[in-house]
C-alpha cells in the first residue's frame, strides 16, 4: 500500500469528465443568480460518448437583466478567469446556454447575475448505439458551501473490477489559496493509507480520477472520504462505469437530527 504522501499520484487528468446525477435533497436543481458555481462544465467526448452541459436562465423580474459566466479549467486559478460577455435576459424570458465550456477542456463555471435570475443546469450525454444520459446538475450557492474548517463526508463510494470507478472533486470557493485534507475509509472504519493534503488555487477545482484505484483499492464498496479545507469549499464524488454513459453524482451526506453547517459566501 502507498504511504500517506500518496496524494502526489492523485494528479488532475486533463481528460477527466465531470458528469453528475444529483442524489438526495441537499442540492437544489435551480438557484438564484449572484455568485454561484456550477462544478461540472463539459463539452467533450469520453469513451465514445459526447457530453454537453446546458444552462437555463429565467428572468423573474420586470426589467431586463444581464448575466455572465467564467469558465475555470481544472486546477486553474479562477480569480484570473475572464467573464464571458453579458447575456441579456428579457422580463419573463428564458435563455438556454449550451456552449459554456471549450471543447475538450473540463472545468467548472462561476455565474454572476441579478437575484431576479434563476438558473438550472443539466448534463446531456449521447453514447454509441443510441445510449443516452440526462442528469440535473447542482448550482452551488452560499447555502451549500461548507465554512472553513468544516468537514464534508462523501459515502457509498465503490471501485470494482467490472469498471466502476470513483473520482473525488474539491472546489475552493474562496479567493485565496486553500489547504485541504482528504481521508479515505473502508466501511469497517479502517482508514485507507494516511491523511492526504492538497493545495487548491483560488476559486479552483481539483479533481482526482479513480481515487480508490490510486490508493490500491481495486475491489471495494461502501467506502467514504472525509474532506476538510481551511477556506470555504465544496466537495463531491462521481461514480462512473467505464465504457458506458452510466454515472452518478454523490453529494455530501446530511447530518441526522440537525441542519448541517453549510453557510459561506463565495467571495470570502
Amino acid at each position: 500500500m502507498r504511504s500517506a504522501n500518496s496524494i502526489r499520484p492523485l494528479t488532475v487528468r486533463k481528460s477527466l469528465l465531470l458528469g453528475a446525477l444529483a442524489l438526495g435533497g441537499l442540492l437544489p436543481i435551480a438557484a438564484e443568480a449572484g455568485d454561484a458555481v456550477i462544478p461540472i462544465a463539459s463539452n467533450q467526448t469520453e469513451n465514445g460518448a459526447n457530453y454537453l452541459t446546458k444552462i437555463w436562465v429565467t428572468n423573474q423580474g420586470g426589467v431586463s437583466r444581464g448575466f455572465s459566466m467564467k469558465f475555470v479549467a481544472a486546477d486553474a486559478n479562477g480569480v484570473q478567469a475572464r467573464p464571458t460577455p453579458k447575456v441579456t435576459v428579457r422580463p419573463g424570458a428564458t435563455v438556454l446556454l449550451n456552449n459554456v465550456a471549450p471543447a475538450g477542456r473540463p472545468g467548472m463555471l462561476i455565474a454572476s447575475g441579478a437575484p431576479q435570475l434563476v438558473l438550472s443546469a443539466r448534463l446531456e450525454g449521447a453514447g454509441p448505439n443510441g445510449a443516452a444520459a440526462v442528469a440535473n446538475l447542482p448550482v452551488i450557492t452560499g447555502a451549500q458551501v461548507a465554512v472553513a474548517d468544516a468537514t464534508l463526508l462523501l459515502q457509498g463510494l465503490s471501485r470494482r473490477p467490472s469498471g466502476l470507478t470513483t473520482s473525488i472533486h474539491v472546489v475552493n470557493a474562496a479567493r485565496q489559496t486553500a489547504t485541504c485534507t482528504l481521508k479515505a475509509f473502508r466501511r469497517n472504519g479502517q482508514q485507507i493509507a494516511g491523511n492526504m493534503t492538497i493545495t487548491n488555487k483560488p476559486l479552483s477545482l481539483r479533481s482526482f480520477e479513480d481515487a480508490l484505484g490510486v490508493l490500491n483499492e481495486n475491489d471495494i464498496v461502501d467506502a467514504r472520504f472525509l474532506i476538510s479545507c481551511n477556506k470555504p469549499f465544496y466537495a463531491f464524488a462521481r461514480v462512473q462505469r467505464t465504457g458506458t454513459t452510466e454515472l452518478e453524482f454523490v453529494a455530501p451526506s446530511a447530518t441526522v437530527g440537525r441542519a448541517p453547517s453549510l453557510s459561506a459566501s463565495l467571495n470570502q
